[in-house]
C-alpha cells in the first residue's frame, strides 16, 4: 500500500480506501445502536431505516474492494485515479447547484455566485491536472482518470466474487434495498411483514406493516461479508509489495 500510495500522491489510493472503510464502521455502528439500542440492547427492527445504512456499508465496501482489488499495481493507479475524478465531478456539479443564478438574486449575489463557480472550476482544474500527471508516471493513458467510477450497478457485481459471494445475488440484495431506501410502496409491502390486525372486514383489511427479520439479516450478511473482504484486501495490500 505504500508504494500504491507513493504512485497515487496526492491523491493516494490509501486515504480513498480509508474513507471508504471509516464510512461502513460508521453506518455498521449506527445500525447496531438503531437495531439494539442501549440500555435494553433487546433487537428492535425499524420499517425501513436499517436499509440506508446497510446500502452504505455495500457501496462503501464495494468500492474500497474495487480499487484495490487489481493485481497490478498499474491498475490500482488507475482505478483510484478514477474514483477521486468522479468526487471531483461531483463536487463540482454541487457547487453549481449551490451558486446557479436566481431571479431573485440581487447583484452582489450574482457576483459570490460567479467567484464561487470560478473557485470551484480551478479546483476541478488543478485535479485534473494531478491526476494526469499521476497516471502518465504510471504509463497510463493520461485521460483514463476521465472514465470516473463505473455504474454501481457493474461495480457490485465485479466485487462479489471477491467476497465468494454470487454476483447476481449481491446486485440483487443492492437493488432490493435501493427500492426499500426510497419510498417505493410496492416494494416495501413486498418485503414486510404483513399481521392482521382486528376489525378487518371483507371489504377493509387492517394490517400491522413491520420490517422482515429474513430480509434485513440477509442483506447485512452482505454487507457484513464484503466489508470483511475490504479488510482483508487492505491488510494484503499492505503487507505485499505493489506489482
Amino acid at each position: 500500500m505504500a508504494r500504491d500510495n507513493e504512485a497515487t500522491s496526492p491523491t493516494e489510493l490509501g486515504h480513498l480506501v480509508t474513507y471508504c472503510q471509516n464510512a461502513s464502521i460508521d453506518c455498521l455502528r449506527s445500525l447496531r445502536e438503531l437495531v439494539t439500542p442501549e440500555p435494553e440492547r433487546h433487537v428492535r427492527l425499524p420499517q425501513v431505516a436499517a436499509y440506508p445504512l446497510i446500502r452504505a456499508v455495500i457501496e462503501s465496501s464495494s468500492q474500497a474492494i474495487w480499487m484495490m482489488m487489481p493485481e497490478e499495481g498499474v491498475e490500482r493507479v488507475a482505478r483510484a485515479s478514477r474514483a477521486r475524478w468522479s468526487e471531483v465531478v461531483s463536487e463540482y456539479e454541487l457547487s453549481q447547484i449551490m451558486n446557479r443564478d436566481e431571479p431573485e438574486d440581487n447583484a452582489e449575489r450574482l457576483k459570490a455566485n460567479a467567484r464561487a463557480l470560478q473557485r470551484a472550476g480551478s479546483v476541478r482544474k488543478a485535479w485534473g491536472r494531478d491526476l494526469r500527471e499521476i497516471c502518465h508516471r504510471a504509463g497510463l493513458d493520461r485521460d483514463i482518470y476521465l472514465r470516473g467510477l463505473p455504474s454501481w450497478r457493474s461495480l457490485i457485481e465485479e466485487v462479489a466474487p471477491e467476497a465468494e459471494l454470487p454476483a447476481r445475488y449481491v446486485r440483487a440484495i443492492w437493488q432490493m434495498i435501493s427500492g426499500l431506501s426510497h419510498p417505493s410502496s410496492v416494494r416495501g409491502v413486498a418485503f414486510s411483514k404483513m399481521r392482521e390486525q382486528e376489525g378487518s372486514t371483507d371489504e377493509l383489511r387492517k394490517v400491522f406493516m413491520s420490517a422482515d427479520p429474513q430480509t434485513v439479516a440477509g442483506s447485512l450478511a452482505v454487507a457484513a461479508a464484503l466489508f470483511r473482504e475490504a479488510e482483508g484486501l487492505y491488510r494484503r495490500r499492505s503487507l505485499t509489495p505493489a506489482g
